[in-house]
This record gives structure tokens, sequence and C-alpha cells, in this order.
């Protein structure tokens, strides 16, 4: 026998088992409430540096940077410093909790999920801070080099200057040179105004150079902490009101197939009940 069962008849079947139904959905949010808060909870801090603009292969580029953060030597220095209560067996555990990515050109963001929630952002500032300070000798090496390429450039103008000065008061005396024909004086003339003419043009080059090399030397910037997320006031997991609300989404659908379940095995002990004709 098959059963046609309407929109009303869903209703009346839903109505006499509401109490079941309420039943389950209530145990399923109360369950749900227990187990969020049973959870530990994980807080998430970051922060964002951006890698300085001198030439070092190691500093200075991403792929190497993000290696040297997550290295275990700059991580294992961070846990003594701070002095966290990490022990061998966890040391892994605890550096995948740590991400390094790359968001912009020459700028990085250092993230952990931790259970920490007072160390969170001590934690990923230090990494930073202690890849500065590695960072810092390499950059001031960079900077004197620079600094003394600046220093011999300027020296070097200081001399073509003295020696274009010389030689354009040179050439305004060529005139009055005794005992020189017309000839001579042309000559003369025309050698010394060539020499000019080249002196002047590598001046020029250099003064190029100096002004480049000044504008590299002021803008010559070390790593440094763009950013920082601050301290974490409230855990990334569990989201405890999205496990609530799934949860009793659930509780409250078994609740449902158990009314029909119950409905449709008390129609077939009536019918089974039934004498036959």
């Amino acid at each position: 026998m098959e059963y046609e069962i309407d929109l009303h008849g869903i209703f009346n079947v839903l109505w006499k088992s509401r109490k079941l139904i309420i039943g389950i959905f209530i145990i399923a949010v109360l369950v749900a409430g227990v187990v969020s808060f049973v959870i530990p909870p994980i807080y998430s801090a970051g922060c964002t540096v951006a890698l300085g603009n001198f030439s070092d292969p190691i500093y200075t580029n991403e792929l190497v940077a993000k290696k040297v953060l997550l290295s275990d030597d700059s991580l294992l220095s961070v846990i003594k410093q701070l002095n966290l209560d990490v022990p061998p067996y966890k040391f892994k555990a605890f550096k995948d909790n740590i991400q390094v990515k790359q968001v912009n050109d020459k700028v990085l963001e250092i993230t952990i999920e931790t259970q920490d929630q007072q160390n969170a952002t001590n934690i990923v500032e230090n990494i930073a801070s202690l890849f500065i300070n590695r960072s810092e000798m390499n950059y001031n090496k960079y900077r004197s080099h620079l600094y003394d390429k600046l220093a011999a450039t300027q020296k070097n103008l200081a001399e073509v200057d003295q020696i274009v000065n010389q030689t354009d008061e040179t050439l305004r005396k060529v005139d009055e040179l005794p005992g020189t024909t017309q000839e001579q004086i042309e000559l003369s003339h025309s050698r010394t105004l060539q020499y000019l003419q080249n002196e002047e043009s590598r001046r020029a080059s250099l003064m190029n150079q100096v002004l480049e090399s000044k504008m590299q030397f002021d803008s010559l910037e070390n790593t440094k902490i763009l950013m920082r997320s601050g301290e974490p006031i409230y855990p990334v997991w569990p989201p405890k009101a999205l496990i609530v609300a799934v949860v009793g989404m659930l509780g409250l659908m078994i609740g449902i197939f158990a009314a029909f379940l119950r409905e449709g095995l008390g129609r077939k002990v009536e019918y089974s009940a039934e004498p036959n004709e």
C-alpha cells in the first residue's frame, strides 16, 4: 500500500512530533555549545615587513628571506628570547603554525596561529626584528661602499673642476703668448679648446654620477616593519556561532527525519495489526 502525504499531512506529522524535534534540536545546540567552548581557542597575529632596497642576495631576496625567517636557527632564537614553553617534540608544530607569504614586491607578511594569546604578537615581531638585526651588517657594508664610491666620485669631480678652470684660463691667455706666430696661436687655441671640451664632458658625466649616487644613498633603507596587528583579542578558531548554527540545523534535520521515521513505523505497525480478510 502506498500512502499519499499532502502538505497538511506533513504539518500534522511535524506537529505530533514537535517535542521530539525540539528536544533533538536543543540537545544538538547544547552539545555544540559545550564542544565549541571546550576546544582550545586559537589566536592569530601578524606583522608586515618591507625588505631593504640595498643589493644583497640574502636579505633583499623574497624567496631567500622567507627561508631565513622560517629557519630553525631563527625560530629557536625567538623561543629563547621570549622564554617560550616549546619542548623539542613540539617544535615542528610550532614552526608549522608560522607562515610567511609575499604580499607585494619586497613586502612579506609573517603570521602565526597559536593558543598563546599573550605572546602571539611578540613571536612574529621578534622573528622580524631578528631578521632586521641580522641584515644590519650587510646593510651597513653596502651603505659604506656606496658612501666611499660617492666620495671618490666627488673627489674626481673636484679635480676635473680644477683642470677645467685652469684650461679655461689658459685658453684666454693663448693670444698673449710672446714670440708665437698666428698659425701657432690658432693651433694652440684649437688643441686647448678640444681638451677643454673633453674635460667639460667628463665633468658633466661625473656630476651625473654624483647626483645618482646621492639619490641612491639618501633613499637607501634596511628591512623595516611596516605594520603590526597588535595583540589578538578574539580567537580565530573555533567559530562558536558557526558551529552552533550548523549543528543546530543538523539537529533540526535529524529531528524531522526521526519524526517521519516514527510516523512511518507507526503506520506499518498499525497495518500489520489489522485482521486479514
